[in-house]
C-alpha cells in the first residue's frame, strides 16, 4: 500500500493530491506509513499537503497515542517548541496539528495535552497577522475536549486543572487564571 501511495505522488505538491493523502488518512490507510515516508511529504513545505498529512496521520491513528506521530504534531506546535527554535509555520498549519493531537490522543486524559490545549485555547495572538485566531482557539477547544472525551474533569491525571473553572472563565471573560505550575 505504501508504495501504492508514493507511486501516486506528483513531482510538484498539488491540492487536489493533498486530498487525497487526507482521504487516505480518514480511511485509516496512513496507519503504513514511517516516520521517513511522513518526512518525506513535508519536505516541500506545500501547506496543503502538511496539513492533510497531520491530519490524515492523525485520523488514521485515532486514539492510540503513537510516539512518533505525537512529535511531528507537536513540531508544528510552536508552543511545544523551544524558545531559541525561530521558525515560521503558517496558523492553519498550526490548527492542524492541534486537532491531530486531540485525534491522536482521544480519551487518554493525557496531561501533557490537557494542559497545552488548555493555554491555546485562551493564547494571545503573537502578532496582529493573525487572522483566524478563533480558529485556531476552537481546534485547541476541540483537541481539549478530544482528549479528555467520556472521561470528565475528575480524572485524577487532570483534577488539579479545574477545567471546568477555567472553561467557564474564557466564556465569561474576567482575570485569568494562572497556568498550572507543571506547564512546560
Amino acid at each position: 500500500l505504501r508504495t501504492w501511495i508514493f507511486y501516486q505522488r506528483p513531482e510538484t505538491p498539488k491540492y487536489d493530491h493533498a486530498g487525497f493523502i487526507y482521504a487516505l488518512g480518514l480511511l485509516g490507510y496512513l496507519d503504513c506509513f514511517l516516520p521517513t515516508d511522513i518526512y518525506q511529504y513535508l519536505k516541500p513545505n506545500h501547506d496543503a499537503t502538511t496539513v492533510a498529512i497531520l491530519l490524515g496521520l492523525a485520523a488514521s491513528r485515532v486514539g492510540k497515542a503513537d510516539e512518533a506521530t505525537t512529535k511531528t504534531l507537536c513540531l508544528h506546535i510552536p508552543y511545544l517548541l523551544p524558545p531559541s527554535y525561530d521558525v515560521e509555520i503558517p496558523l492553519n498549519v498550526q490548527t492542524a496539528a492541534l486537532v491531530g493531537c486531540g485525534l491522536l490522543h482521544k480519551s487518554s486524559s493525557n496531561r501533557l495535552m490537557t494542559e497545552m490545549t488548555l493555554v491555546q485555547i485562551g493564547r494571545k495572538p503573537v502578532s496582529d497577522k493573525c487572522l483566524d485566531r478563533d480558529g485556531y482557539s476552537l481546534a485547541a477547544g476541540f483537541a481539549l475536549g478530544l482528549t479528555n472525551l467520556c472521561k470528565g474533569a475528575q480524572v485524577p491525571s487532570v483534577k488539579d486543572l479545574n477545567l471546568d473553572e477555567r472553561l467557564i472563565r474564557f466564556i465569561e471573560g474576567g482575570k485569568p487564571i494562572d497556568p498550572p505550575q507543571s506547564m512546560l
